[in-house]
Order: C-alpha cells, then sequence, then structure tokens
C-alpha cells in the first residue's frame, strides 16, 4: 500500500471517531460527505491506476468513483440536511450510552478491530492489515452507533459507515471492479429510500394537519 492510501485510511477512521463522538446531527452529515470523498478516492490507490493499467480498467474505477461522489457527498447529505430541518432538532440528546463512555467503547472496538486484521487468515495474500483494520473498525463503529443512537437520522448515519466499511473490505480484499462491489454500492439507494421514507412520514402528517411525531430527544 502507498503512503497515501495510508493518509486516505487514517483520516476515514478519524472521521468515523468523530462522527460517533458528537452530539451534532448537522456535523455528522457533513462528516459523512466527507466519507464519500475519501471512500471516491480510496479505489485509485488501493487497486494502483498506472502505465499498466488499461483504458477500459481506469474508465470503470472513474464511473464507480463518480458515483460514490455523487450519492455518497451530494445526494444522501441533501436528503439528510432536509430531513434534520424537518426534525426541529439538530442534536442527539439521549443516546443509550453517553458520548464520554462511547469514546472508551469506540477505542476498544478499533483496537479489537486492528488486532482480527492481524490475527485472521484472509483468504487474500498480502492484503493489507492497515486496510482491514480500519475497515473492521469502521464496521465496529457504524454498528455501535446505528443501535446507540434514537434519532432516526443518527441511525441512518451509522447505517452509511457501515456500507462505507463493506466499500473499504471489498476493495482491500478484492483490489479490482467486481459485481459483488458494485451491489454493495447499491445499499446507498437503501438509504435514500430510507431517508426519503422520513420524509414522507413528515409531509403526510403536516399535509393532515396533525403534529408530527416527535422523536427522543427531539426540542419542544
Amino acid at each position: 500500500m502507498t503512503e497515501y492510501a495510508n493518509a486516505l485510511l487514517v483520516v476515514l477512521l478519524a472521521l468515523d471517531l468523530y462522527m460517533v463522538s458528537t452530539s451534532r446531527l448537522d456535523a455528522c452529515i457533513r462528516a459523512s460527505a466527507l466519507q464519500g470523498i475519501v471512500l471516491a478516492a480510496l479505489p485509485f490507490v488501493l487497486v494502483g491506476v498506472g502505465a499498466g493499467s488499461s483504458a477500459s480498467d481506469v474508465l470503470h474505477l472513474g464511473a464507480i468513483a463518480a458515483g460514490t461522489l455523487l450519492v455518497k457527498s451530494v445526494f444522501i447529505p441533501w436528503l439528510l440536511f432536509r430531513a434534520l430541518r424537518d426534525l426541529g432538532s439538530t442534536r442527539e440528546f439521549e443516546p443509550f450510552v453517553s458520548l464520554h463512555l462511547s469514546q472508551l467503547v469506540n477505542g476498544a472496538l478499533c483496537g479489537a478491530a486492528f488486532w482480527i486484521a492481524a490475527v485472521l487468515p484472509w483468504p487474500t495474500a498480502g492484503a493489507s492489515t492497515m486496510a482491514l483494520g480500519v475497515g473492521l473498525a469502521t464496521l465496529f463503529i457504524g454498528v455501535y452507533m446505528t443501535v446507540n443512537r434514537r434519532k432516526t437520522v443518527s441511525q441512518v448515519l451509522g447505517f452509511l459507515v457501515i456500507e462505507s466499511a463493506l466499500l473499504v473490505i471489498g476493495w482491500t480484499l478484492l483490489r479490482q471492479p467486481s459485481l459483488i462491489l458494485e451491489i454493495g454500492a447499491l445499499l446507498d439507494v437503501l438509504v435514500a429510500v430510507m431517508v426519503m421514507g422520513i420524509l414522507a412520514t413528515r409531509l403526510e402528517a403536516a399535509s393532515d394537519g396533525e403534529q408530527p411525531v416527535r422523536e427522543v430527544g427531539d426540542e419542544p
């Protein structure tokens, strides 16, 4: 792996830890959009594009990167910000585990992830322990974020983190564009449908003249 790949992986993990340690939902959405930029660039540094690469390979990687950037950094954040405006609250007030304790928990999860990445016999010879460790840490943090947060937007963000982890692990093990990775990218479509479902529920309640259902921690 190149130093550029290591730098991108460190940025990705730092964004994971930031998202799980802040109560500001708008900041989490921006961090998720930055993750989309990192994931769009990651295939180029993990797979490598050099003189021996064919034009079709470069085009394929470019199409995947463009799709990732458009969906994860533009479309889904736009939907989430719109849902956040409808919620009327920009903070996660009552997670099941406090944010201070969550930092210790996620530190332990990161340590466990890198240990698993180092000891497991991965099917791909020469797979990067650094990339697999970051991928597993991102997966664990995403799962923790999904189950620990109460607001729907927070849970959707946790699902996005899980999807980011699957992309990192997939690119690390496969090292080439594949149907599995492209199917994994379709999880973004599921996230978009989830957010549009939130918006549709709010709009339907507003059109019927009802008070929108508030989530736990919403401001009165």
